[in-house]
């Protein structure tokens, strides 16, 4: 199974009222995650996505602009993305279809904490990167680091 990682994009600054978890993406995040999307409608085309995200505004926001560039209508909110529960997580993914590509919109430091556990390299995650891990579907907790873009790289490779 596939599982591509993305981290959110660029939000707003916390106010004094507001809560971190209902921070939305700021215009400059909003034209990253188009981008960030369209390179990976380039890179993917036609398969089949599932999209998990942390309920966190930001994070939601980011799934949204993924998921109408991937024309996938399925978007499920996921706790242990907010919670960095990655326990819950590896339960979850016991229930996926193993020729679905997974799509995990999260925040930091729980992105890289999950990468390490799953892969063990140790990667920093940029405002909405994208990862990709391949693990076995009888196994999840072990996997394979595919690749890992960012914004710039994606402009550069694809021409976007």
């Amino acid at each position: 199974m596939e599982i591509i990682f993305v981290r959110h994009s660029n939000a707003e600054t916390i106010g004094v009222e507001q809560k971190d978890f209902d921070r939305k993406l700021t215009e400059k995040g909003i034209k990253k995650t188009k981008k960030i999307a369209k390179g990976l409608r380039k890179i993917f085309n036609s398969d089949i996505f599932e999209i998990w995200t942390s309920p966190a505004q930001r994070a939601w926001q980011t799934s949204k602009i993924i998921a109408d560039s991937l024309k996938c209508e399925n978007i499920k909110e996921m706790d242990s993305l907010w919670e960095g529960d990655f326990i819950k997580f590896l339960h979850d993914l016991k229930d996926m279809d193993e020729n679905v590509k997974l799509v995990c919109v999260g925040h930091q430091p729980t992105l890289t904490d999950w990468v390490k556990s799953l892969t063990g390299s140790v990667v920093p995650f940029k405002k909405c990167s994208c990862l990709s891990i391949t693990t076995d579907p009888k196994n999840p907790q072990s996997g394979t680091l595919n690749w890992l873009f960012d914004v710039k790289l994606i402009e550069k490779i694809l021409d976007i």
